[in-house]
């Protein structure tokens, strides 16, 4: 709890429990485009770029799923980490960031999306 001009505040944070070590509050990794396939890589594949972007987020949802549970759930209005587009994983899970920064894909979960995650 902390006082403030309006009165007390309760405020919530995690601590690590006697059999913890440490508390993930995000994990953050990129890969190549052509991971998800090489006709991502190949630049005369899509016409426009958004096109190469939307196919590559649509062959992701199946691996994401089976990987981590969820999926994109929202396209943002905007990029992130100076990536030129996001999508919200699953509810408030994360973001997926792509397009730019030399044809990578940023996934980037929360502590929440940790907890939510499938086990293994």
């Amino acid at each position: 709890m902390i006082m403030t001009n309006d009165g007390v505040k309760h405020i919530e944070y995690r601590m690590p429990a006697d059999n913890e070590i440490a508390v993930i509050d995000w994990v953050n990794f990129t890969f190549g485009i052509e991971t998800v396939g090489d006709r991502f890589w190949q630049e005369d594949e899509f016409i426009l770029e958004s096109h190469r972007i939307t196919a590559a987020v649509e062959a992701l949802e199946a691996d994401l799923e089976h990987i981590f549970g969820f999926t994109t759930t929202l396209r943002r209005k905007k990029g992130l980490n100076f990536y030129d587009e996001s999508y919200v994983l699953g509810e408030d899970f994360g973001f997926l960031c792509i397009g730019g920064q030399r044809n990578t894909i940023l996934i980037m979960i929360n502590g929440r999306g940790c907890n939510f995650a499938k086990s293994g």
